[in-house]
């Protein structure tokens, strides 16, 4: 409530699809969503964010809670929904590649040591606000990696988007808007926390996670990659 706030909040900002947690973080990374596994996955050569980034020599890096203990317990396969990365075979076959997924405590270390990623995707799988996980418990995790990064020597040139994957089953009385001959998902949370940001403002723009894809591709020069997040807002 007090970032919201001291910095912007968006009220019409929409999951990117009404397919539920995965799709969304695919349209989070790659401004589209794939078939399952069981339906053939993704397509080959699938492109993300990523690779525009790493084409254009910009630092990234995905950061994951528990990260670490999951792949020494070889419980990898859970986290596919919150790391669409996992499913694509140019990631997961590219040592290079992969190793810029990480546990969060890296984040943290270099939040205090240096050497945080122009980029950075964080997730914390286990935090769910979906109704009856506790909101309380994930609200402490989050406010506490954005007091970190306000506490680093990064603030100064960070912005952070502070976003949920889905609607988590709450009630929402405003419809999602046609897009792309289809819909939205439903509406969102979203906080865009940065001194760059225009205190306290209530951002009206409709919005969806490609407007973060734009967002980057803007800041970095890189090219879309696809219709949505080229003309996202």
């Amino acid at each position: 409530w007090q970032l919201a706030r001291s910095y912007v909040l968006a009220d019409h900002f929409f999951s990117s699809t009404q397919g539920g947690s995965t799709s969304n973080y695919e349209y989070a990374v790659a401004a589209q969503s794939w078939p399952t596994a069981a339906a053939g996955g993704p397509p080959a050569g699938q492109q993300t964010i990523f690779d525009r980034l790493t084409g254009a020599g910009v630092s990234w890096g995905y950061f994951v809670k528990n990260y670490s203990a999951d792949r020494k317990a070889g419980r990898l396969a859970g986290l596919h929904a919150q790391v669409p990365l996992l499913d694509l075979s140019t990631v997961t076959s590219n040592p290079k590649q992969i190793s810029h997924i990480q546990d969060l405590s890296h984040l943290y270390r270099q939040l205090a040591r240096g050497g945080v990623p122009a980029v950075s995707y964080v997730v914390q799988p286990g935090q769910t606000e979906h109704a009856p996980g506790s909101v309380a418990a994930a609200e402490v995790a989050t406010v506490g990696l954005i007091n970190a990064i306000m506490r680093s020597r990064y603030w100064g040139s960070s912005a952070i988007f502070l976003t949920w994957s889905d609607w988590g089953g709450w009630y929402d009385g405003v419809a999602p808007p046609q897009v792309d001959g289809t819909s939205y998902g439903f509406r969102v949370p979203a906080l865009i926390v940065s001194p760059y940001a225009r205190r306290g403002l209530v951002l009206h723009n409709v919005a969806d996670f490609t407007s973060i894809l734009k967002f980057i591709e803007t800041v970095y020069g890189v090219a879309p990659l696809t219709s949505r997040d080229q003309s996202a807002y």
